[in-house]
């Protein structure tokens, strides 16, 4: 009742109202994976990925063939500094589903614009840019940033400019403005004949 009540919560946005029923639904059920993915998700919406990395790390140890727990944990890994650790997690959601567009962008993301430039592999996150933009129809503007991203860490950079103006274009229609100002500045690099640093 805990775990479905801070669930419900943390949907609503009520991520402070959510935490105690989460923390007292993964102490009455330790074994629960998903009460330890739902706890993981209300730890990072609070600003603390370090302790949501612990609680995702003990979903997937539970319930290691969950793709979302798999995605999730490579997702926050590779944002917060554990790229190759976090790869390694997105790799096993799109072995899990490998047709699922969010799993194959987010992996294309990393490997595209990894700080890291030992990481990256252009061709691999153009590959599965590609496959995420078509999987979902050429309708998600997230997805085209991505693409955008690859283009550009493959130096190809007028498919980069054209790619992230139909992003934005897509964004601006889906009323989706702080992605828009993401993809403005991404444009401005693109023009400027830069990729992602």
């Amino acid at each position: 009742a805990h775990n479905n009540l801070g669930n419900a919560l943390l949907q609503t946005g009520s991520s402070d109202e959510a935490l105690p029923h989460l923390r007292l639904a993964v102490e009455i059920i330790p074994g629960s994976s998903e009460a330890h993915y739902n706890l993981g998700n209300a730890l990072l919406r609070r600003g603390n990925p370090s302790d949501a990395i612990q609680e995702f790390q003990q979903s997937a140890s539970i319930n290691p063939s969950s793709a979302e727990v798999q995605n999730t944990l490579g997702s926050v890994l590779a944002g917060t500094g554990s790229p190759q650790k976090g790869i390694a997690h997105l790799q096993r959601a799109i072995k899990l589903d490998p047709e699922n567009p969010a799993f194959l962008n987010n992996l294309a993301w990393v490997l595209a614009t990894c700080t890291d430039h030992s990481i990256r592999n252009g061709p691999e996150s153009l590959r599965l840019a590609e496959k995420a933009t078509h999987l979902d129809g050429v309708k998600n503007p997230s997805h085209l940033r991505t693409l955008a991203a690859a283009y550009a860490s493959m130096d190809r950079l007028d498919d980069a400019v054209k790619t992230a103006e139909r992003a934005i274009q897509l964004a601006e229609a889906q009323g989706n403005i702080p992605l828009c100002g993401f993809l403005q500045n991404d444009l401005l690099n693109y023009r400027n004949g830069t990729s992602h640093p």
